[in-house]
């Protein structure tokens, strides 16, 4: 299995690692401090259009404003060696203060592996409860999932890259799994969230928060 590096906030942030699920904790957070909310960083995306805040000091709030755009942040967890075994969890809702006219083309996600150009991504568009894994950008497999709960409901996503086998799942029903032969092309080591727009749209604003982070370790 390899090792996560875990940074000095981080270590602030946690404590202890704690087992729960299918791996072990190193990040555990609902976003109660603001130093919580703090450690979460800017990773990609224009910031005139991807925008975060501390939504009632009690979760990760964000919008994007216009589109086409996909913004990502970053945890303060990331992998010491190449191909570190990860697994990131997080409870997204888009909210109802999302435009009428793009709530089908706003998405939230979750990524492993990633940096400003690389990255495993479990995409999904709540309103239009479809799905997308992709690598570095590129969509490996989507589809439709009843699965995927709608606008101003919780869907709780995962991503897992576990050697060379990424597997994406939502509330608790895998989507996909892909093995990919060529997982040495990634060559990134943060983890992180995703969130954008997929419509044209000059000024259409999407709002979305994300709850209930881990980032984990596959159990030895």
């Amino acid at each position: 299995m390899k090792r996560l590096l875990t940074t000095s906030m981080l270590i602030a942030l946690l404590g202890a690692s704690t087992a729960t699920g299918a791996g072990i904790s190193v990040l555990k957070t609902s976003f109660e401090t603001r130093g919580e909310y703090e450690a979460i960083r800017s990773l990609s995306g224009p910031g005139k259009q991807c925008k975060r805040d501390w939504r009632d000091e009690s979760a990760l709030g964000i919008t994007v404003k216009g589109g086409p755009v996909d913004c990502a942040v970053s945890t303060p967890v990331e992998g010491d060696a190449a191909q570190p075994d990860q697994i990131v969890r997080v409870v997204a809702e888009l909210n109802e203060g999302t435009d009428r006219k793009v709530r089908k083309s706003v998405y939230v996600g979750v990524l492993a592996r990633a940096s400003r150009k690389e990255s495993y991504e479990l995409r999904i568009f709540p309103k239009a409860r479809t799905f997308e894994l992709l690598k570095s950008g590129e969509v490996l497999e989507e589809g439709r999932e009843k699965t995927i709960e709608g606008l101003a409901e919780k869907n709780r996503l995962q991503i897992d890259a576990l050697g060379d086998t990424i597997t994406a799942k939502v509330n608790g029903k895998k989507l996909a799994s892909f093995k990919d032969k060529d997982a040495e092309q990634v060559k990134a080591r943060q983890t992180g969230l995703s969130f954008g727009n997929r419509d044209n749209s000059k000024k259409g604003l999407g709002v979305a928060s994300f709850d209930k982070l881990k980032v984990q370790v596959p159990l030895p």
